[in-house]
Formats: structure tokens, sequence, C-alpha cells
């Protein structure tokens, strides 16, 4: 009998980063953007957004939705405040990646 690769992990940054990243951050949606960079290449940004939108590519659905829930886990609210917040950090998540690839442009 072959052995078996162990999982992957379930969690891509550990809690002590995480409570890291959260106590620098001013609230969620900087949180969602240091998550972004520490989770996602330049390379995988590069041309992407989070909706797919305006002939780009959707990010990696995997990272994106961890990063989603781990919004939701450091900053716990009603399910409708919840859907607010992530809208408002995917247009952070699309800002950031927008003004990356501005500026490789003009270097």
């Amino acid at each position: 009998m072959p052995l078996s690769q162990p999982p992957p992990p379930s969690d891509l940054v550990s809690n002590d980063e995480l409570a890291a990243i959260k106590l620098k951050s001013s609230g969620p949606t900087a949180f969602a953007s240091v998550l972004l960079r520490n989770l996602f290449t330049l390379d995988e940004m590069k041309g992407q957004n989070c909706h797919g939108l305006a002939k780009k590519g959707k990010l990696n659905k995997e990272k994106l939705d961890k990063i989603q829930e781990y919004v939701y886990k450091y900053y716990p609210d009603t399910p409708e405040q919840l859907s607010r917040t992530w809208a408002c950090c995917t247009q952070t998540i699309d800002s950031y990646i927008r003004n990356k690839q501005h500026k490789a442009k003009n270097i």
C-alpha cells in the first residue's frame, strides 16, 4: 500500500501571523490588503482582480476565500455588515493591484 501524502494545511497563514497582522492593521480592508501581499506574489496578481472583471483574470479562489475567512474571523459582525465589509475589502484589493501594475509600467 503506497504511503499517502499528508493533507495540505487548511490555514495558509498561522494564527500568530494573523494576530500580528491584525495588530498592525487599521481595519478589515487594511488587514485584507496585507494578507493579499502575504498570500500572492506580484506575478500571481498581474492582470488579475477579485471578480475577473474588466477583461482581467480572477485571483486564485482558494487564497481569496481564505482572506475572506480570515477577515470574517478577525472582524466579526452581522451577516449583512460582513457582506459590506467584504465588498470594501475586494475594492481595496483591486485598487492595490491596479496601483502596483500602474507603478510597474512607469518604472
